[in-house]
């Protein structure tokens, strides 16, 4: 258009898709553990409240995981208490191979799309667990290595 327009209310015809609100939250601090059942992985979870029950939710997280040895380890993204994904990485997707320290490097890398049916306050995080080795979040190597940080971003589609 070669005018600027002001609207207020709903733009009719306008098309759905867009972008209307995006919230993230990142870790980069170095976090471990051995927990065989889902514990949640610490500061990667965030709160949206969709504007419409129409809207959809587009989850993207990336994990930076180091584990000893060549045990399984596996990531859960849930929507408050309702799991919505699960992976497992059962070896070095990044190509890095285990270090001198004996560990692994692993990128958990994903994107969701969720049609959650609600204007209240929803809570996407993310969990992980492992087969009895240690996970070290954050981290290339021994716990004084570090590597990058891991996030979770969510954003609300217009429908």
């Amino acid at each position: 258009l070669a005018q600027n327009f002001t609207f207020t209310g709903t733009v009719a015809g306008a098309g759905g898709g867009k972008v209307l609100q995006v919230v993230s939250a990142s870790n980069v601090v170095n976090n471990s553990t051995s927990a065989t059942s889902f514990a949640d992985i610490p500061s990667l979870s965030v709160s949206i409240t969709p504007s419409s029950t129409s809207s959809k939710v587009l989850v993207q997280f990336v994990t930076y995981v180091s584990n000893t040895g060549s045990n399984t380890w596996w990531h859960r993204l849930l929507r408050d208490s309702t799991a919505l994904n699960e992976s497992s990485n059962s070896n070095s997707i990044d190509g890095g191979g285990a270090n001198a320290s004996g560990y692994n490097r692993n990128k958990g890398n994903n994107i969701y799309l969720d049609s959650p049916n609600s204007t209240s306050a929803l809570t996407y995080k993310l969990q992980w667990r492992c087969d009895g080795n240690v996970l070290a979040l954050n981290q290339v190597g021994s716990a004084t290595s570090r590597g990058g940080g891991s996030t979770i971003t969510v954003m609300e589609i217009g429908a």
